[in-house]
């Protein structure tokens, strides 16, 4: 039975790496079970690497916290999540 074309169409993309990076990603992505990495985990892994990319920010709390330096404290999260850490914050700093 043929497969069912995919709602959303695939593109093919082509790409290099540095070879300590992609011996890091094989052995992150390495079946004991396969004896290989699977088929479709780095396809999986980078497009879930992408969306967290495009669905995260980052934003410096040193401003909340005293005698922090700039760039000290990132934190990554979502838009919602930095908001309310934010607003947390800022009700700290008005006492």
């Amino acid at each position: 039975m043929p497969r069912k074309p995919s709602i959303t169409p695939n593109k093919h993309l082509h790409t290099t790496i540095p070879a300590d990076l992609a011996t890091r990603l094989d052995l992150f992505l390495w079946s004991e079970a396969e004896g290989r990495v699977p088929q479709g985990a780095y396809q999986s892994f980078i497009c879930d690497s992408i969306r967290d990319f495009f669905n995260k920010r980052t934003i410096d709390v040193a401003p909340y916290i005293p005698s922090a330096t700039i760039g000290q404290y990132l934190i990554t999260g979502t838009p919602e999540t930095l908001r309310a850490v934010v607003t947390i914050l800022q009700g700290a700093n008005v006492s």
